[in-house]
């Protein structure tokens, strides 16, 4: 077999290209946004449920939430995929045209050529590529109400934080893009090889393990770096205390949010119901 130059194997590991999922609407991603809310394929409200740490504080303070990678997740088996790398030679042939285009249209014929005498080349190269895409981007977590139980105990400090209610219609921009997590018993099978380009990381992304499925999440995804991302303070409309918080921890809070001019929160508490499990929501 003819052995081909090294800078043609290097190509084998560059990364897919993140672009717009929706490149080809005419709306803005904030447009689209809106217009998922008003049609009822995302909530208007979306909640975040915290810990009483520093962070916190700081998402007050600074008007930011924390976008994270998958690999800050806590569950192991998050984000994961089962690759199918059928395709025709024609299909192939336009995915390393369209990855590797700074290469000439010879080198790219002999790339194409290579993968299809070595699958298994191909399946790693392919699966590699998905998971250098997914590491470019960064993603915050939100539940669909203050009432949850579980996500109570496990992301609000078992019952001693907070839940924060954010109006996705006042700041569209800063939820571009939100999807709902889809909740199965076996990882997504993608073919990255056929599927329009950003939509494998959006279904890698969106699809856990049904054991999570109590969750009901939403995620929004930003094909930029991990970290802080700001959002308007008109956004944030909400701030319920956990049945077990303290009334320092209460006091600090409006304290801050008072301090920094977020106009827009209603203050609330969880409480015990003394009938069933659940939470009752009271003004504080």
């Amino acid at each position: 077999m003819t052995e081909y130059p090294q800078k043609i194997i290097t190509i084998y590991i560059l990364p897919l290209s993140i672009v717009r999922i929706v490149s080809d609407s005419p709306l803005t991603p904030a447009e689209i946004v809106l217009q998922d809310v008003a049609e009822h394929r995302i909530p208007q409200h979306l909640y975040k449920y915290r810990d009483t740490g520093e962070n916190t504080s700081n998402i007050f303070t600074q008007n930011k939430l924390y976008f994270a990678q998958s690999q800050q997740f806590n569950d192991p088996f998050d984000c994961q995929l089962s690759v199918d790398t059928r395709c025709t030679k024609a299909e192939l042939t336009q995915f390393v045209n369209r990855n590797n285009s700074h290469f000439s249209r010879a080198d790219r014929r002999k790339i194409v050529e290579k993968y299809l005498n070595d699958p298994s080349l191909l399946r790693h190269v392919v699966n590699k590529a998905a998971y250098d895409s997914l590491e470019k981007t960064s993603v915050c977590c939100f539940g669909h109400d203050n009432l949850n139980l579980l996500m109570w105990a496990h992301y609000g400090d078992s019952h001693r934080g907070l839940c924060l209610k954010f109006d996705i219609t006042a700041d569209p921009t800063a939820f571009v893009f939100p999807f709902k997590v889809r909740y199965k018993d076996s990882y997504p099978i993608l073919n990255h090889i056929r599927a329009a380009e950003g939509v494998s990381v959006r279904e890698i992304i969106t699809t856990k393990s049904k054991d999570w499925e109590y969750e009901n999440e939403v995620r929004v995804m930003k094909f930029q770096d991990t970290g802080l991302h700001s959002f308007k303070k008109q956004a944030l409309v909400g701030v319920t205390f956990g049945c077990k918080a303290s009334d320092t921890f209460i006091q600090e809070i409006k304290t801050l949010a008072s301090d920094n001019k977020f106009e827009n929160i209603e203050f609330n508490k969880a409480y015990a119901s003394q009938s069933k499990f659940s939470v009752i929501i009271k003004p504080v």
